[in-house]
């Protein structure tokens, strides 16, 4: 047997609500200005703190910190490819 922690599903909710509300719905997020921002939280804190619960069982605060540098570099490329 294994151990669940509830902060898998609600980190799991998250990703799923930012993934679909990205593009779907009567109001997407990335016509509202706030994809970018959804894409910098589901492929940066937010995954992060999911593979830490899995991997760990609990949510490290460092490794959340250590992952900012690279989602700004992902939300850049994102934010240069919507420039055009």
């Amino acid at each position: 047997a294994t151990n669940f922690h509830i902060a898998v599903f609600g980190l799991a909710t998250l990703g799923t609500f930012l993934a679909l509300g990205y593009t779907a719905g009567p109001a997407p997020l990335k016509y509202l200005g706030l994809g970018d921002l959804a894409v910098f939280i589901s492929f940066g804190p937010a995954l992060m703190a999911y593979s830490s619960v899995v991997l760990v069982g609990a949510i490290h605060w460092e490794v959340i910190i250590f992952t900012l540098p690279v989602t700004s570099y992902v939300v850049a490329t994102l934010h240069a490819n919507n420039y055009r």
